[in-house]
């Protein structure tokens, strides 16, 4: 396995191959693979078809993506697959089990003992934590924080926002809160 391979997987994912992505992490032998790396990339191929499916095939996705993100996470103090968790939880009906795992990663971000990140993904993953624990004005101030450390991160921004937009929708809040922010197209 190497890192370019999995950069690979992961920006055909994100521009909305979802199976093209899968079928390569498959292909490579990924799919066993008990690297953090890959095991984030395999939680995020998860969620994503989890996401596009329905009833019990979209539950069973989501606590796979779920359990390889924790897997990745493992004893150490990593916030992005920890945070990733906790939004795959609320998404999958388990919102005590997102509010806990929230609680942890601010906890982490507060304590400043974490894994190292850029500015944008630590702001971006308090937002995140604040938004599942119900405190959308917290939250958009941390990622309005977020988004001025990195002004042209504006792919990143768009994953964060339309991340923000299923969690709002979940809440039963207005997704078009953070309409102002998108980035340009």
């Amino acid at each position: 396995m190497t890192l370019p391979a999995l950069a690979r997987i992961r920006q055909i994912a994100r521009a909305g191959d979802t199976l093209r992505a899968w079928r390569m992490f498959e292909d490579l032998g990924l799919g066993a693979s008990s690297s953090a790396d890959a095991l984030s990339l395999k939680g995020r191929l998860l969620k994503d078809r989890g996401l596009r499916g329905g009833g019990s095939e979209r539950a069973g996705l989501l606590e796979q993506a779920q359990a390889a993100y924790l897997q990745a996470a493992g004893s150490r103090r990593a916030t992005y697959p920890l945070i990733n968790a906790a939004t795959i939880a609320f998404l999958n009906d388990r919102p005590d089990e997102a509010r806990r795992i929230a609680r942890r990663v601010l906890e982490i971000l507060a304590c400043g003992d974490y894994e190292p990140e850029t500015r944008y993904w630590l702001g971006a993953t308090e937002a995140e934590a604040l938004l599942l624990l119900d405190d959308p004005q917290a939250s958009r101030q941390a990622l309005e924080r977020a988004m001025k450390s990195s002004p042209e991160a504006w792919e990143d921004h768009a994953v964060t926002l339309g991340q923000f937009r299923q969690i709002l929708e979940r809440l039963g809040r207005s997704p078009d809160l953070l309409d102002d922010l998108q980035p340009p197209r």
